[in-house]
């Protein structure tokens, strides 16, 4: 089992999302989605307080950002203001209890939209509305936000803090713990000496190698 910890709020989880993704087609683990957020305010200040060293760090974290998101060709626009994803994070709950595939298409519009600042995160009536256009029932949703929601969040805080969480993203391979994006890598590696890879992950390793090898044998 594989748990990811995820913010949507965070541009770094937006990264993470597709090799997230692979991981759940290239090896045999079963993954787990958890919503669990962040305080940006702790990491980077509350905006009309913040340091110049605060400042100066959060415009390099956005710099870095829009590098890894260049070279997945998506867009990445930094927040106008600090938002509460708690709504977004129930409704991502809501969406796995019906159908994965219907929660993994609610999970990419949220990301994608968020970050090209189309979507209002703790806008209740535009998460419903995502909902609604990947045909998730909404009935009872109002229920499960103020109740069964908020408590299911409160478990996952728990959980993240028994196993040493204190960002995201974050993902969880037995007892070992990968913070950061760019530590996808060590998860693969994890994964490999576990034996869990499928020919699927060989396949694309292949292809990425051969398309390297060529890259090469041009140069020579």
């Amino acid at each position: 089992r594989v748990r990811f910890f995820f913010d949507y709020k965070s541009p770094f989880s937006f990264l993470a999302l597709r090799h997230t993704m692979e991981l759940s087609r290239e090896f045999n683990v079963k993954l787990e989605w958890l919503p669990f957020s962040f305080n940006v305010s702790e990491g980077f200040g509350i905006p009309e307080e913040r340091t110049e060293y605060q400042k100066i760090k959060l415009k390099y974290w956005y710099s870095d950002a829009r590098r890894f998101a260049n070279q997945q060709q998506l867009t990445l626009l930094g927040p106008k203001r600090i938002f509460d994803s708690t709504i977004a994070h129930i409704g991502a709950l809501w969406a796995q209890q019906h159908c994965e595939d219907k929660f993994l298409r609610y999970n990419q519009q949220v990301f994608t939209l968020f970050f090209q600042r189309k979507l209002t995160l703790d806008n209740k009536d535009e998460i419903v509305q995502i909902l609604k256009n990947e045909e998730i029932p909404v009935e009872s949703f109002d229920d499960f936000l103020n109740t069964k929601g908020k408590e299911k969040l409160k478990d996952i805080e728990h959980l993240a803090k028994e196993l040493g969480v204190f960002g995201v993203p974050t993902w969880v391979c037995g007892d070992e713990l990968f913070f950061g994006q760019d530590r996808i890598d060590f998860v693969r590696q994890k994964l490999l000496r576990d034996n869990l890879a499928t020919k699927e992950y060989y396949s694309r390793r292949k292809s990425e190698l051969e398309a390297e090898l060529e890259v090469v044998a041009s140069k020579l």
